[in-house]
């Protein structure tokens, strides 16, 4: 068991990434991108090492994996809210006949 478990770190690792690329994905998506394509890499190296019979929690990998992969689109979609809100707010907001107080003040009322 000792060889199997010291090579166990990487699905332990898939798991906990996943779930910071999805609780991050949410909060802070550009760190939601980077955690679920760093815990997609630890995941499939962990299936790997499962695969050659170095370690022997396939499925804790594959939920690591699962968890990266959710994280990653979910960081994306949240991304492409942002920016389309972003952007139609720009557009309704970014007149240049209004002073700078004044777009201001149709942002805050739009992004609220």
């Amino acid at each position: 068991m000792g060889t199997s478990a010291a090579q166990n770190d990487l699905g332990v690792a898939a798991v906990v990434i996943g779930i910071l690329a999805v609780v991050s994905g949410v909060l802070y998506f550009p760190i939601g991108v980077i955690l679920g394509l760093v815990g997609i890499g630890v995941g499939i190296a962990g299936r790997r090492r499962v695969q050659r019979g170095e370690a022997a929690n396939g499925r804790r990998a594959a939920t690591g994996l699962a968890l990266s992969v959710l994280g990653l689109l979910v960081a994306v979609g949240v991304g492409l809210l942002f920016g389309f809100v972003v952007k139609a707010a720009n557009e309704k907001c970014g007149d240049t006949e209004l002073s700078p107080a004044e777009q201001q003040q149709c942002l805050d009322e739009e992004l609220d």
